[in-house]
């Protein structure tokens, strides 16, 4: 099966994504070339998968909230005025 998922342009070795995502995407690349099972049996590959998948979407949420941030001391919209406190 092959992932959509890729840590980095081929060549350039630039990691697309915070830590969170890099340690989920290395998770699933080691899972999908792994012949053992997981240790713990597949409930725990379970727990941990989720665990990361949380983290990463916390991360680039986060990243996304950061980005749109207004950090301007005042915003005004349809003629109201919308101080920073």
């Amino acid at each position: 099966m092959e992932s959509v998922a890729k840590l980095s342009e081929e060549g350039t070795g630039s990691v697309v994504g915070g830590k969170a995502l890099e340690g989920l995407l290395k998770f699933v690349e080691e899972r999908q070339h792994s012949r053992r099972e997981y240790e713990g049996g597949f409930e725990a590959f379970e727990r941990e998968a989720r665990r990361r998948f949380n983290e990463a979407e916390r991360e680039f949420l986060g990243e996304e909230l950061a980005r749109l941030d207004v950090t301007l001391p005042e915003v005004v919209l349809m003629d109201s005025s919308i101080g920073r406190w």
